[in-house]
Order: C-alpha cells, then structure tokens, then sequence
C-alpha cells in the first residue's frame, strides 16, 4: 500500500495533525515579513468603487439578472495570450490585467482594488489531508498612462506573485490591515 501511495516502506502516512502544525509553525515565522508587504502593497486607503450604471435602479430589489456574452475571435485570444506567454505572463495574468484595464476604463481610476481567490496548499500532503481550501487575497492593480500593455502585464505579474507569495488568512489581513 505504501509502494501504491508514493511513500518508502515503513515511512508513515501525513497526519492531519503533522501537516497543520507544519503549516502553522510556517507561517508563524513568516507572518511578521508577510504583513509588512501588505502593508506597503495597501498603503493606498480603499475608497468607494462605484461602477456607473446604464439605468436607473428599480425602487423594488429583484434577483434577476442578465449577462451578456462577448464572443472573442480565437485568433485574437492566441495572439495576446501567445504573446503574454513569451513575456512570462500567465493567461490567468493576462485576463486580470485587461479586466482591470477595463475597470480603470469605465471608472477613471488608476488603483483598481481586487479580491482574488487562490488555492492554498501548496503540498501534495496537504492536499491529501487537509481537502480543498481557498484564500482570498487582496490586491491593488496600479494603472499607469505611460505603460504599454506588455508593462502593464508584467506590473500585474508582479502584483499577483507577491500576493501569493506573501499570503495569510484573509481574516488575518482584515484584522491586522484595517481595510474592512
């Protein structure tokens, strides 16, 4: 059985207990390093992000909704994501920087604040034991006039590795941060 799970003969099974003490003792000694990059990548204070509307809101909430779908020729999507590629931009990279470009677009703001989900076991260990477990970080996409597209993606994987490398808890960011 151990042969079939990866593991040598004789070498125990990953606890729960072991992998979260791991993980805990971790991010204990990390957690002090860790805010302080969040607190220079949120020095900006959050203000209001208020999106125009196309109408008038009814005077009765309602439920429904609608979308629209945009239908992007594959040739377009494999040029800009082919190109994101060479530069070492993940589509994932590329998709978050033309949102908040279009974020910026519609609401002339040039610090775009987004939450971001992210897996956050980073062991196949963890992953065994522990299941499934989503973080939601925090980010600023800073927008510059003088930018290219490619500069701007290249700011935005900068943002998005540093989030991820230098994740907490969200509660933990919320109650350290002051940002509720």
């Amino acid at each position: 059985v151990a042969l079939q799970a990866g593991r040598k003969i004789g070498e125990n099974p990953p606890s729960f207990a072991r992998v979260s003490e791991r993980r805990w003792s971790e991010m204990r000694e990390q957690e002090t390093e860790r805010l302080g990059w969040w607190r220079e990548h949120l020095q900006t204070p959050l203000s209001p992000f208020c999106l125009p509307t196309d109408r008038i809101r009814p005077r009765r909430r309602s439920l429904r909704g609608s979308r629209r779908l945009l239908d992007v020729p594959g040739e377009i999507v494999e040029e800009i994501v082919g190109r994101g590629l060479e530069a070492g931009v993940t589509p994932h990279q590329t998709l978050l920087t033309a949102f908040s470009g279009w974020l910026s677009w519609l609401t002339g703001r040039r610090d775009i604040p987004l939450l971001m989900p992210v897996g956050n076991r980073r062991s196949d260990d963890e992953r065994r034991v522990l299941g499934s477990l989503l973080n939601t970080l925090p980010m600023y996409i800073r927008w510059s006039d003088s930018h290219s597209l490619l500069a701007q993606s290249l700011a935005v994987r900068e943002v998005v590795r540093g989030s991820v490398e230098n994740q907490l808890p969200f509660e933990r960011l919320l109650e350290e941060l002051d940002i509720a």
